[in-house]
């Protein structure tokens, strides 16, 4: 079994609606650490952030949120 000192998943990636509420959630709640961002130019309504539960991996957690809609699903 592989020892670690923080949360583990299996590189997980997610669609969020509120990136700020949602890194609050995962940092502060879950405990990963936020490790990266990327924004794609020419796409300004998509960001990407990145988290890991232990500094010996790159990332565990990919977010990432879309320019979303008042009233979409």
């Amino acid at each position: 079994m592989t020892s670690t000192k923080g949360p583990v998943v299996q590189h997980l990636a997610i669609n969020v609606r509120d990136i700020e509420a949602s890194h609050r959630f995962y940092t502060d709640v879950l405990g990963f650490e936020h490790c990266g961002t990327l924004a794609i130019p020419g796409i300004p309504d998509v960001k990407f952030r990145f988290y890991r539960g232990d500094k010996t991996r790159h990332h565990d957690l990919a977010m990432v949120v879309e320019g979303y809609k008042k009233g979409a699903g």
